[in-house]
């Protein structure tokens, strides 16, 4: 009878394979069969832990021999599988205080100009479509809601050019000015953008806003800033609409207004 390695036998060679092949479900079964009483075991300890939980209560300073017990059997077992068990991690998010946002410093107030100005110590209130009168009662009362800004920006005029004569924009100024004398804070009045390509009318209306608010800031301790001699005759920092600064204008105009 030849060996059962032989290479001559087909038949011996399958009865090999099928022999290591029932060796190895037998090592898998030994091993389902420990890994059986290793979880009887825990359900034991934990089911003498919960019928001795009175007497802990009593004694918080008792030992717990059968909660060692599950986890020494715990550690054994991920051991012998060459792994390490992780810690229970809820998936509930934990609630975190909420940092305070800090009040700002500085109060930038206007029309649609000035819709893309962000800094981190400034808030911006952006009115579309808003003007001198429309934006004097904003200030009193955003004031109130802000009492530790320290500054005020206000840009404002553009939507009453094309309307008003320049007598009656001049007054409404004036009321501005006299709501904010005893508001405690430093005033910036931005002056206004020349527009582009708008019509000669209209820009020369601009030009004399902007020349007359030069002088009226002198008068009511305001600080102007001057915008007209920096976007003049620029149509890169210009929107299709001659009116709104494009994003080069609008950093610029940033730049220029509130980190100055």
């Amino acid at each position: 009878m030849p060996p059962l390695t032989s290479p001559g036998c087909d038949g011996c060679l399958r009865l090999t394979q099928r022999i290591s092949e029932l060796e190895g479900r037998m090592s898998t079964l030994y091993q389902l069969r420990e890994e059986e009483q290793i979880i009887d075991s825990m359900v034991v300890a934990v089911g003498l832990a919960a019928s001795s939980a009175t007497a802990r209560e009593m004694d918080s300073t008792v030992p717990l021999p059968c909660a060692d017990v599950a986890a020494a059997s715990t550690t054994e077992h991920w051991s012998r599988l060459g792994a390490k068990p992780k810690a229970l991690v809820s998936s509930t998010p934990s609630a975190s205080p909420q940092t305070p946002t800090p009040s700002p410093t500085t109060l930038v107030i206007g029309d649609s100009i000035i819709r893309n100005v962000r800094r981190k110590s400034a808030k911006c209130f952006c009115f579309p479509g808003a003007k001198v009168a429309d934006i004097t009662e904003k200030c009193i009362s955003l004031l109130a809601k802000y009492p530790r800004a320290r500054s005020i920006i206000i840009h404002i005029g553009c939507n009453n050019v094309p309307e008003q004569g320049s007598e009656i924009l001049k007054q409404d100024f004036l009321k501005l000015f006299d709501s904010l004398k005893d508001c405690g804070r430093r005033i910036f009045i931005s002056g206004p953008l020349p527009p582009f390509k708008r019509g000669c009318e209209r820009f020369s209306r601009t030009l004399a806003l902007h020349t007359w608010l030069q002088s009226a800031c002198a008068m009511h301790n305001a600080f102007f800033i001057d915008n007209f001699n920096l976007f003049w005759n620029r149509p890169s920092f210009y929107r299709n609409d001659g009116i709104h600064p494009s994003a080069l204008g609008g950093l610029l105009f940033l730049c220029h207004t509130v980190l100055s």
